[in-house]
């Protein structure tokens, strides 16, 4: 029997998951991923902002750090056109670093991920290009934990390291709920009976 809130995640993200192409990930996995890290109320435009990561973005654009997580300074300055006053210029660009360390919509994903993929911030709270960004930064995960943690990862079946992941960036790292994984494995179960 499904939960409430895998009940929540089929109402209001349903249509655009199942839209989606997930390639090798399991449908499930992004469902599970969705109510493990959506608000309690399976809200699209929900977010979440990380002073911590703000801190890290800002260091980028002063030149103190070279990138931060594949995000270079080139990625987070905004363009103008010099008609606009500094003080505009300066609030507009505040604005979109305090977005790129922001997380956005059904699971989460910081809006400086976006950016870096060749995105805009405002995509991640659009369902229908929020699930095909999801399924794109998925599909880094082999190689982003094989080059940096030796650790093999195969998307259609090793689910505690991909969620590990998603949470930590590590695929061996301890998430800050310590029922992060087991409630995926439990939701992603739920999915798969609600489908057949």
């Amino acid at each position: 029997m499904a939960s409430k809130r895998m009940n929540l995640v089929n109402e209001k993200a349903g249509e655009y998951l199942r839209a989606t192409k997930t390639g090798s990930i399991p449908q499930s996995f992004i469902a599970a991923l969705t109510a493990n890290e959506s608000d309690k109320n399976v809200d699209p435009n929900s977010t979440r902002h990380e002073p911590a990561v703000l801190a890290k973005l800002v260091a980028v654009c002063l030149g103190q750090r070279k990138s931060y997580n594949g995000v270079t300074a080139g990625m987070l300055w905004l363009s103008h056109d010099g008609k606009e006053s500094p003080e505009k210029l300066s609030f507009r660009q505040l604005e979109h670093l305090q977005n790129a360390a922001t997380s956005w919509g059904f699971t989460q994903i910081m809006g400086y991920h976006a950016l870096r993929m060749g995105g805009s911030i405002s995509e991640l709270a659009n369902p229908s290009r929020h699930y095909a960004l999801t399924v794109k930064l998925l599909n880094e995960c082999p190689a982003n934990c094989k080059l940096k943690f030796g650790v093999d990862v195969d998307l259609s079946k090793d689910f505690e390291k991909m969620a590990r992941w998603w949470n930590t960036g590590k695929p061996d790292g301890k998430t800050y709920h310590e029922n992060y994984v087991p409630n995926i494995l439990r939701r992603m179960t739920q999915w798969e009976q609600m489908d057949s």
